[in-house]
């Protein structure tokens, strides 16, 4: 065990390493792909792709896997068929992005997405669990969602304890934002039929 942690500890030091090396040098999605193939990064290491910028993901608290667990659940229960539903899977907005949101919501594809990742035209609705990230998810993680015209983003707020929504981007903004407590339920603007409770992922 002391080993494997080790081992995880030299690993994220040269994680930390290379994307303080990168901070001045845009990079492509081809260029990301070709890190992971080359080993320079590895699947499982806890990084993604904004804006040409490697960005390091946080570990995930208690309540965020809580949460995007309950989420995941319930939309996989609420949907069936209708739609694809990946938990911390990627989406390719651009030729410079490829971040992996908590939840993408996408149309049903016959491969279940083992051939290629979802891109904007593919995706529903994307959710982003925060804590930490709150303040990035708002701002830049959230323009890079509107400018590749997601359709509708939702941030869990776990620091307020409220969902927030985002529609109708215009301009690589939102122009539809909502807030919602744990006593309301909401639905997916693409499936306006399921509606589903605040209080049922909300720690």
């Amino acid at each position: 065990m002391a080993d494997t942690k080790r081992q995880s500890g030299r690993r994220d030091t040269a994680v930390s390493e290379m994307l303080e090396t990168m901070l001045d040098h845009p990079i492509t999605v081809d260029e990301y792909h070709r890190m992971v193939e080359t080993g320079r990064l590895r699947e499982g290491d806890r990084v993604e792709l904004l804006n040409g910028r490697l960005i390091a993901v946080p570990p995930p608290s208690p309540p965020h896997s809580g949460s995007n667990n309950a989420l995941f659940a319930v939309f996989v229960r609420a949907l069936g068929d209708r739609a694809h539903v990946g938990s911390q899977s990627p989406v390719i907005l651009d030729d410079w992005s490829e971040p992996e949101p908590d939840l993408v919501v996408s149309r049903p594809d016959p491969n279940q997405y083992m051939t290629r990742h979802p891109r904007p035209a593919d995706v529903f609705f994307i959710v982003e669990v925060s804590r930490s990230t709150l303040s990035f998810d708002r701002s830049e993680k959230l323009e890079a969602y509107a400018r590749s015209e997601i359709p509708e983003v939702w941030i869990v707020d776990l620091v307020h304890r409220r969902l927030e929504t985002y529609a109708e981007p215009t301009g690589g903004t939102y122009t539809v934002r909502n807030e919602h407590g744990r006593d309301d339920r909401v639905a997916p603007r693409a499936f306006p039929k399921d509606a589903i409770a605040v209080a049922s992922f909300m720690p």
